[in-house]
């Protein structure tokens, strides 16, 4: 392939691997806030919680 993304067998390069990973990550996230904001959590608390994760 032209681009890399696709290699021998079909297997996806680790650049691409690493985009579906963030993706899922950050709709993971997305699922999170969604549920603190239901609960009533204040932005102040919501940012204090997500300090706490590590993203490497």
């Amino acid at each position: 392939m032209e681009n890399g993304d696709v290699g021998l067998g079909g297997r996806f390069s680790p650049k691409v691997l690493g985009f579906v990973q963030l993706a899922i990550e950050m709709e993971a996230l997305d699922g999170l806030l969604e549920q603190w904001q239901r609960t009533g959590f204040l932005a102040t608390e919501v940012t204090e919680k997500l300090s706490a994760c590590s993203f490497m």
